[in-house]
């Protein structure tokens, strides 16, 4: 099995068995993690997960929670989530071809403003060469 480092533990508060986590992936409750660090390996169930001292469903990337420890961890221990290498496959792919698409929409973008731009300028240089050959004609009956 493979395993996804969600977030790395900040500060620990031994007294209350609780860990300060920063996040850098989505933490849902209830989800099975590894606390693995230099003299810490073990598995639990995220089974209280707090922000602001309250409970919460899912921690979100880039916030730091409390969560509630079966057994010693240290700072700058890691959290980690089990994870199937296919689903990281896929979604890697997946992010992939979005990306391939917003880039060629950009590019269809940059190419119609172009058209446009030549539309727009095609027609002040032929109004300006209209406007030259009408100047021209007015000098020629008043001379």
């Amino acid at each position: 099995m493979d395993w996804l480092k969600v977030g790395e533990i900040t500060n620990v508060y031994k007294k209350i068995g609780v860990a300060a986590i920063q996040l850098k992936y989505p933490l849902p409750k209830g989800s099975r993690v590894l606390i693995f660090g230099h003299t810490t390996n073990f598995k639990q169930q995220a089974y209280s997960i707090e922000l602001n001292h309250e409970q919460i469903e899912l921690g979100q990337p880039h916030t730091c929670i409390g969560l509630r420890l079966d057994q010693k961890a240290r700072k700058h221990d890691g959290v980690y989530l089990p994870i199937n290498k296919d689903d990281i496959l896929d979604a890697t792919y997946i992010e992939h071809n979005i990306q391939r698409r917003i880039i060629r929409n950009q590019q269809r973008k940059v190419a119609y403003l172009r058209h446009k731009l030549h539309e727009v300028t095609t027609k002040m240089l032929q109004e300006y060469n209209n406007n030259i050959k009408h100047s021209e004609l007015l000098e020629e009956s008043t001379v």
